[in-house]
């Protein structure tokens, strides 16, 4: 067996041992041909498929299962190998050459076989063209509804009566409306990542704004969030003006923010003040009649 072996590797490529296959039977012209050409029909289209597959595979950056192609070409161009070693065996019969590419043919069907078994049923998986269309459809669709939802909270939030500051946990401004525009003298443009405290808390609050930040991030107990104050703030020009402020809480994929609603009641302090001023004077003149 090992000689038969040696001797069949060492004369691969002889073919002496064989006539032409022309002279193998009674081959007629018309018999002959039409089994050559049908043979080297064969091959170049088996020899053109690889070609196809590598092309296709070459211009996919993100192809699946490449592999798998690699390995169907190899075996498509082995089984096309026989077929043109047949069509020439009618002149050089060389059939120990023929029989070797036919037990590679034979390997490279089996392996292929195998990576079908493995590989197919999660090719069908995949997502048909149609059902990706309907996925790319749905997803336009939500991000059309998305970008209209956030066209109109963007609108509310321009069109607030009142001052609406958004802020991060760093303390910096994410929005600032047209209100606080015009409330506090800073554009938006002013402002954005800007400290909140460096731009509208007087100095004397700025410590406790700081910490209490700190204290909510790190506790999340806070003793202003959901309650409305009234204190004071800065205008750009420096000036201070009456505010009523109330701060939510609200977590998003940015990390949480703290939505601050800010109304000048400076005009309502003066009134009150005046209404005061008012009553006391009404009570001293009531108290100087009685007299």
């Amino acid at each position: 067996m090992g000689r038969d072996i040696s001797d069949f590797f060492r004369n691969l490529l002889d073919t002496a041992d064989w006539p032409p296959r022309w002279h193998c039977g009674k081959w007629t012209e018309f018999h002959g041909w039409l089994y050559i050409i049908s043979d080297l029909l064969i091959w170049s289209a088996y020899f053109s498929i690889p070609l196809i597959i590598i092309r296709y595979i070459s211009r996919r950056q993100d192809i699946r299962f490449i592999r798998l192609y690699f390995l169907f070409a190899a075996f498509i161009l082995a089984c096309g190998s026989t077929h043109l070693l047949d069509a020439v065996a009618f002149w050089q019969p060389a059939y120990r050459l023929n029989a070797l590419v036919r037990l590679v043919t034979g390997v490279l069907s089996w392996v292929t076989v195998f990576y079908l078994v493995r590989y197919l049923p999660l090719a069908f998986a995949l997502r048909s063209s149609t059902e990706l269309e309907i996925e790319i459809g749905q997803r336009k669709k939500a991000e059309r509804l998305s970008r209209e939802h956030e066209r109109q909270v963007q609108d509310l939030f321009d069109a607030a009566p009142d001052a609406v500051i958004v802020m991060n946990e760093e303390g910096h401004v994410v929005k600032w409306n047209p209100k606080a525009e015009s409330l506090f003298g800073w554009s938006a443009k002013e402002t954005i990542d800007h400290p909140l405290s460096e731009l509208i808390i007087p100095q004397r609050y700025r410590t406790a704004h700081t910490q209490g930040l700190s204290r909510y991030l790190h506790t999340g107990k806070s003793d202003i969030l959901g309650e409305t104050l009234e204190l004071q703030a800065c205008k750009q020009e420096g000036t201070e003006i009456d505010v009523a402020l109330s701060i939510s809480p609200t977590v998003t994929n940015r990390g949480r923010l703290f939505i601050g609603f800010v109304r000048d009641i400076t005009w309502q302090r003066k009134s009150q003040e005046e209404i005061r001023n008012l009553n006391a004077d009404l009570e001293r003149r009531v108290a100087e009649r009685t007299r």
